[in-house]
């Protein structure tokens, strides 16, 4: 789990980190650790000792740091360079040639181990159920110590090179190295040595290495990881670029950017006195508020502090010096949290973020969000917001991205104003009558308040603002069919950016999105009804254990699927808490544990074995039917309350819980016909298999164009279906 995480977070870094790429992440890694799983059954013939799991082991260590090596030179071999966007298909090939080999030596140690346990602890049955339970616990604690403890305080050099020791240190355990008392003392000094060693030089070796890799061509003046990402700054000549995750946050100094994310809007307000910056203010967006004379008071909300902290080192003292005005007040902290608890009303909100690419991004572009600024605003309010747009000829998918956006604004403020430019403005209002697109109006205004600028000024106005150009907004987006507006469970704004991404780099995604777009729940239910209806003769023939391979798949892809709803919607109520969501993913793997040790071994009975394993099939309707019902209350009731979130540690749990029961049951009930050396690499890889579906298509697809309550619902027909083939097969006999 914590090379999972790490790699997980190097890929994000190197590649666009949307939810359609991270799903793709997500399902090669599941889908290579199932191909080793599958394949360890055609190792039966092989004898299970120590010398094997010695060299697996020693295999996976080595692999660690090659991989990472080979993940940070990718991008020179795919042609691309720091801060640019990569197409989905070399990023999925990347992603193969660097996870696959790691992943496939952990599915044949996952097999290996269960035959190991079988032979020299337990039997058949218990030796997989107590493998499993060891996997589950491991991840849980692992994912959790990398999460809090591990990667916000180290590089993933040391991290990889304290992976793969550990992996020597368990090698030379089964190699019975330390058995012999002998050998035992000084094998464990020197390991311990060159553990130090590693640490102390390898690992700053291995770093610089690896940062020269990523910024080839860059001067790279710091580089440092946090709990919210990877932040890396370049300098050349007199310019500083700010990285995060691998994208180009902002140049400093960067005076025209700062200008216009902020005087087109402020401009629009009589008497600007109580501002709200979320983003954008270490950018300079900060230094350009204070501008105007009648700014009070400014807060600022950056989750990240280091930002601000590198910010502050790495501007000049002019630019710096915004962020430390007396009128200015910093919050380390989620956006939409702070919203919902500051008792401010403020005269103008700016949000100054990137797009919305993924679902984090996507919660400050929603209805329910703009309707929590709105009630913010005081008289005469305005809120405002920028999207990537073009200078001129917009492309159809840029065109109902915008729309998309545009409806949903305008379904909550009754004035919208939008202001073409290679980032199109948006401007709010609750009342008619304030927004103005009035070049000669702006120019005064900006003249009243003896405000000095480079780039926002009167004859800039007649050029970005004429009569044509807004007209050509007005033509290709204010008359759009309307667009689905953008929910907090349905967001479908990060589904129309993915979009606009994917074909930009290929036009044979534009076909797959509009036709995938289209899609309704009842479109999805008919067809694997259909596909049921199709399969049932063959499963009858077969009997038990088809259906419970089926289930097996279903599990797999509602396990994982439910892990995926309950954190985006954790993120959606209480906000981005990097800590809680590896609490979250703690408490599902914790749950996966305690269902193994909970599922009842000792019943021979094959009848009772598989009665279980029904009602626990049946219990995977029931849960995502109730998660509707919690998930609806938490949302509409007290959002934010720090009462409830306990709730969705508990509701990860009880997922986890339902899955590592029934897994045990699926394996006692397929050894009735296949050997225990076979059983416990197709089990694991059919429920490896449909978590790779489900990490792919939930929350790239499902969740987007369904939203969260309807994909639920799909979730419990798929278990629906899968419960009827268990109850059409009869008993656990086959």
């Amino acid at each position: 789990m914590m090379a999972q995480i790490l790699f997980m977070r190097e890929l994000i870094v190197m590649f666009y980190g949307n939810e359609l790429s991270l799903g793709a992440m997500l399902a090669v890694w599941l889908l290579g650790t199932a191909a080793g799983s599958r394949g360890a059954q055609y190792l039966v013939r092989f004898p299970v000792g120590t010398k094997n799991i010695t060299t697996l082991i020693l295999n996976m260590a080595w692999l660690l740091p090659v991989q990472l090596i080979f993940l940070r030179f990718s991008k020179h071999l795919t042609g691309t360079v720091p801060g640019e966007i990569i197409g989905f298909v070399p990023m999925l090939l990347t992603a193969m040639v660097v996870l696959f080999p790691f992943c496939f030596f952990s599915g044949i140690l996952y097999s290996v181990f269960c035959r190991y346990f079988h032979q020299h602890f337990y039997d058949g049955n218990r030796a997989i159920r107590n493998v499993y339970l060891l996997e589950a616990a491991g991840a849980a604690i692992g994912g959790l110590t990398a999460s809090l403890l591990i990667i916000p305080v180290f590089s993933p050099a040391r991290i990889v090179l304290m992976l793969s020791l550990i992996h020597i240190l368990f090698a030379f355990r089964f190699s019975g190295l330390f058995s012999n008392r002998i050998y035992r003392l000084p094998a464990l000094i020197i390991l311990l040595a060159v553990f130090s060693l590693a640490n102390l030089y390898g690992a700053n070796t291995l770093q610089r290495l690896l940062d020269k890799l990523s910024w080839r061509g860059y001067h790279l003046l710091h580089s440092t990881s946090t709990p919210y990402g990877s932040i890396g700054i370049t300098g050349i000549e007199n310019q500083i670029s700010f990285h995060q995750n691998g994208l180009l946050m902002f140049t400093i100094p960067d005076q025209m950017s700062a200008e216009n994310s902020v005087h087109y809007a402020l401009l629009q307000h009589p008497d600007p006195r109580k501002v709200l910056l979320i983003g954008g203010g270490a950018a300079g967006g900060i230094q350009e508020v204070i501008k105007h004379p009648s700014i009070a008071h400014v807060d600022y909300v950056e989750i990240d502090p280091e930002l601000i902290n590198l910010a502050k080192k790495y501007s000049s003292a002019e630019s710096a010096s915004g962020l430390q005005n007396s009128k200015v007040h910093i919050h380390h902290t989620d956006a939409r949290q702070f919203l919902r608890r500051s008792g401010i009303g403020y005269d103008a909100i700016l949000v100054q973020l990137p797009a919305p690419y993924n679902s984090q991004l996507n919660r400050f572009y929603t209805l329910e969000f703009f309707r929590e600024a709105k009630s913010r605003l005081i008289d005469k309010g305005i809120f405002a917001f920028q999207a990537p747009s073009s200078e001129n000829a917009m492309s159809p998918e840029m065109i109902e991205f915008l729309s998309h956006l545009y409806s949903t604004l305008a379904s909550v403020f009754d004035d919208i104003l939008l202001l073409p430019g290679h980032r199109m403005k948006f401007m709010a209002c609750s009342k008619s009558g304030i927004l103005t697109g009035s070049p000669d109006e702006l120019a005064r205004r900006l003249r009243t308040r003896q405000i000095e600028t480079n780039y926002v000024r009167d004859y800039y106005f007649s050029f970005e603002l004429s009569k044509e150009r807004q007209m050509d907004i007005k033509e290709q987006i204010y008359t759009m069919p309307q667009a689905r507006w953008n929910r907090d469970f349905k967001p479908a704004g990060y589904y129309y950016d993915t979009m606009l991404w994917a074909t930009t780099y290929s036009k044979m995604f534009k076909s797959i999105f509009a036709a995938l777009s289209q899609l309704k729940l009842g479109h999805l239910i008919l067809a694997a009804a259909l596909i049921l209806t199709t399969a049932l003769p063959a499963i009858l023939k077969k009997r038990s254990t088809t259906a419970v391979r089926a289930s097996l798949f279903v599990i797999g892809y509602t396990e994982i699927s439910l892990e995926i709803i309950l954190i985006l919607a954790f993120q959606v109520i209480y906000g981005y808490a990097y800590q809680m969501i590896a609490l979250l993913i703690a408490g599902y793997m914790s749950g996966v544990a305690a269902g193994s040790y909970l599922s009842e071994l000792k019943i021979e009975n094959a009848d009772r074995i598989f009665k279980r394993f029904r009602i626990l099939q049946l219990s995977m309707i029931v849960y995502p039917l109730s998660l509707i019902l919690i998930l609806s209350l938490l949302h509409s009731n007290q959002p934010g309350s720090i009462i409830s979130w306990p709730l969705f540690i508990i509701l990860t749990a009880g997922a986890g819980i339902i899955g590592g029961m029934q897994f045990p049951l699926a394996n006692r009930i397929l050894s009735k016909t296949v050997s225990i050396q076979k059983v416990a690499g197709q089990a694991y890889s059919l429920d490896l298999v449909g978590s790779s579906l489900g990490a792919l298509t939930t929350s790239a697809f499902l969740i987007p164009i369904l939203g969260i309550y309807q994909t639920l619902l799909l979730i419990a027909c798929l278990n629906s279906g899968a419960w009827i083939l268990l109850n059409l097969t009869g008993s656990g006999q086959s």
